[in-house]
């Protein structure tokens, strides 16, 4: 017989707690180690159900409980192999959400990544079953590998018309940074695709800014972060609306490609999230490049009210 138990994070003296420790990821672990700080008011609650099959791990179900706004985040389920993941899943969800009601918990979410094309996951399946709905798709990465990226139009020469050029990003001075500023704060795009967020990580190799003149009117910016420092994040692509007929954002996406190709960098994602994205967008990546992916993983959150 299976037994649902809570984990008393505080005290942090179950038996189990050892093995747990070695199915969570990094971003977990903190909470399941001495001296973690939870007596901030914004900090949240974290819950640790444990499944026990005579004396042993069978699984663990993690959630963070945000107690300001009543919604808890349900991190991880994890299910021994050993063990009918269903039966083991639906114990431990049942006890975590009567858990968080008692708590106050209006809403509980779960966030999750699936590669298309991969079989259903049998989390996404359990909690189906357990009447949770709302699914919403997040955003969506598509992995190419660079070298090997040689699309028709991709291969064919797309000059920029008279007037216009580009030019590295780091070369983009305080100044223009500030009209960029300025006009970030208007909402003249959407802080997503900003080119000043995420600075320190921008990758110098194929970052650009597109002139008209003097004036930038647009960019493709890129990052490569120090957890993964061989992958290119494709962040930023923007044109100024009034240009977009001008045929300058294929020069421009072509141009940071190419200068990708010429350096040791090999791997590259592009990110569309689905709430803001210019359908022209949209529209570009299925026509263009989406049929030049390695993979696709989609980023999706399901939830279910308490109450």
């Amino acid at each position: 017989m299976i037994n649902i138990e809570e984990v008393d994070l505080k005290a942090l003296k179950h038996p189990l707690l050892s093995a747990v420790r070695t199915h969570l990821p990094a971003e977990l672990t903190s909470f399941c180690e001495p001296g973690k700080d939870r007596k901030e008011k914004k900090a949240p609650l974290p819950l640790l159900a444990v499944a026990i099959d005579h004396g042993q791990l069978a699984g663990f179900a993690f959630a963070l409980y945000y107690r300001q706004l009543h919604l808890a985040d349900l991190s991880l389920v994890y299910v021994s192999d050993q063990k009918p993941f269903g039966e083991v899943a639906e114990l431990l969800l049942s006890f975590l959400e009567a858990r968080l009601y008692a708590e106050g918990c209006l809403v509980i979410e779960h966030h999750y990544a699936k590669e298309e094309g991969s079989p259903d996951l049998g989390l996404e399946t359990e909690l189906y079953r357990r009447g949770w709905g709302h699914k919403t798709l997040i955003h969506t990465r598509y992995y190419f590998d660079c070298y090997a990226f040689k699309p028709k139009w991709f291969t064919t020469h797309h000059p920029l018309p008279d007037g216009f050029s580009l030019k590295p990003w780091k070369t983009i001075d305080a100044s223009e940074k500030l009209k960029i500023r300025l006009l970030q704060e208007q909402f003249t795009f959407h802080p997503f695709i900003s080119p000043l967020e995420d600075e320190s990580h921008i990758q110098e190799i194929n970052s650009l800014a597109l002139l008209h003149g003097d004036e930038v009117i647009g960019w493709m910016v890129t990052h490569t972060h120090p957890d993964d420092p061989q992958l290119i994040r494709y962040s930023s692509l923007y044109v100024k609306p009034e240009f977009l007929a001008k045929g300058v954002a294929a020069p421009l996406l072509q141009e940071s490609i190419l200068r990708q190709q010429r350096s040791p960098l090999r791997w590259s994602f592009f990110q569309v999230t689905w709430s803001f994205t210019d359908q022209r967008w949209i529209r570009f990546i299925d026509k263009r490049l989406k049929g030049q992916t390695s993979r696709i993983v989609h980023y999706a959150r399901l939830s279910k009210g308490l109450r």
